[in-house]
C-alpha cells in the first residue's frame, strides 16, 4: 500500500510482513505534506504501529473490529487497518483544525467514508471524546506518536483513564496500544510551568530527574492507576520501517534511532 504525498513527490510505502493474514488492499494515497503542520506527514511510528498491529502475536485481533485512533494525523493507518486487515470502523480523531481538514480530504479522496469517520478532538479542551464517537461500539484503541514536547500529556492520561475503563454499559474495559518515539529532551524550557498533576510536578520523576515528553506521559498513566506494560517489537520491524527516517530535514534528525521507539499496552489495573 502507497502513501504517495503530492508536496513534495516522494512515495512513502506501509506494509504488513504478515501476508497469510492480508486481505486484498487497497491502494491508499494521501496527501503528506512536507514542513508543515506535523500531523500533515506520515511518520515512522505509524508504519511501525501498522506493521506491529498485522503481525505480532501481541497485537489485538482486527478483523471485524472498531477502533478508535487517537491522533489520526493524515488518516494513512487508519485506512490502512480497513483495507489490509479487515477493520470494520475507524473513529479517526484529530485535535488539530488543519490536520483534521487534511485527515477528512484523505478519507474522502480514498473512498473511505463508510468505515473511517474523522472527528474533531482535542483532549487539552475535553477529556471525553466527540459525539461522532460511538464508544459503546469500539473494542480497540490505538495511537501512534502522539506524545512529544507540547503535546498535554497529563490530560492524555486523563482522557485515557475515561477510554480505558469500564462503565455503565461495559462490563470489562478497554486496551489501548500506542507506538511512542521517546525522543531526546528539548524545547520544554521554551514552554511554561505545566499545572500539578494529582498535586505533583509533572516534569520530573520522584527522584527528581527531569522527564521526557513519553516520560511524564508515562508516569501521569501510573498516577490514573492505569497499567503499562511494554510490547515486544522486534528489530526488523524498526529497520523496515524508518529507512527514510532522516532524511526530510532538521526535525527528522533522530528518527532513525531504535532505542527511541516503543509499543506500549495501556489499560486498567487488572485487566489483560
Amino acid at each position: 500500500v502507497y502513501f504517495i504525498p503530492r508536496l513534495p513527490a516522494i512515495c512513502h510505502t506501509i506494509s504488513s510482513d504478515n501476508m497469510d493474514n492480508m486481505i486484498t488492499p487497497k491502494m491508499i494515497v494521501v496527501r503528506d505534506i512536507k514542513d508543515q503542520a506535523i500531523g500533515t506527514e506520515v511518520w515512522p511510528a505509524s508504519r511501525m504501529m501498522l506493521n506491529w498491529l498485522g503481525s505480532s502475536a501481541d497485537a489485538p485481533a482486527l478483523a471485524g473490529a472498531t477502533i478508535l485512533e487517537l491522533g489520526s494525523g493524515t488518516g494513512a493507518l487508519a485506512m490502512s487497518l480497513v483495507s489490509q486487515h479487515g477493520v470494520s470502523h475507524v473513529f479517526a480523531s484529530e485535535g488539530e483544525a488543519d490536520v483534521f481538514e487534511n485527515l477528512r480530504a484523505n478519507v474522502s479522496d480514498n473512498g473511505m467514508g463508510a468505515a473511517v469517520v474523522p472527528c474533531l478532538w482535542d483532549w487539552k479542551d475535553s477529556l471525553l471524546p466527540p459525539a461522532e464517537v460511538l464508544l459503546d461500539t469500539v473494542d480497540v484503541i490505538i495511537a501512534s506518536d502522539i506524545v512529544y514536547v507540547g503535546s498535554s500529556e497529563c490530560e492524555l492520561s486523563h482522557a485515557l483513564a475515561g477510554l480505558c475503563r469500564p462503565d455503565v454499559n461495559r462490563s470489562t474495559g478497554r486496551t489501548a496500544w500506542l507506538c511512542l518515539a521517546d525522543r531526546p529532551q528539548g524545547g520544554e524550557r521554551f514552554l511554561p510551568p505545566p499545572d500539578l498533576d494529582d498535586g505533583m510536578d509533572s516534569r520530573y520523576d520522584a527522584d527528581g530527574r527531569v522527564l521526557s515528553a513519553v516520560g511524564r506521559f508515562l508516569h501521569a498513566c501510573a498516577r490514573r492507576g492505569l497499567q503499562v506494560q511494554r510490547m515486544n517489537m522486534g528489530a526488523e520491524l524498526f529497520e523496515i520501517e524508518t529507512k527514510e527516517a532522516g532524511c526530510h530535514g532538521e526535525r527528522r534528525e533522530f528518527e532513525g534511532c531504535i532505542q527511541m521507539y516503543r509499543i506500549w499496552s495501556i489499560s486498567e489495573l487488572g485487566e489483560p
